[in-house]
């Protein structure tokens, strides 16, 4: 999985290095690493939006608006995720996958 700052992410075959699908453009701008978890991929952007993709279609599962931007990368433990924000706050939302 990779994210770019045109919004769009990409899932890419490491083999032959071919595009498997993409996103449509999600109108965000990114500086964290996507985070894969079973069959999800989360990603966080600037304005502090938590998307959560399929990873085997590409489609939006979640989309969740924390009120600050987002610089870190999400991290799951035991089903929960943490994301640092620019609010100060470590947020910790419970998955149910």
């Amino acid at each position: 999985m990779i994210g770019c700052h045109d919004g769009i992410i990409r899932k890419i075959d490491l083999f032959t290095g071919s595009i498997i699908w993409q996103s449509v453009d999600l109108d965000i701008i990114l500086f964290s690493t996507p985070f894969i978890y079973t069959n999800i991929c989360v990603i966080c952007d600037t304005s502090g939006n938590i998307i959560i993709i399929d990873i085997n279609t590409g489609k939006v599962c979640i989309k969740y608006l924390l009120n600050a931007e987002i610089f870190s990368s999400p991290i799951i433990y035991n089903n929960k995720l943490y994301i640092g924000c620019r609010d100060d706050m470590l947020h910790c939302l419970s998955l149910h996958t």
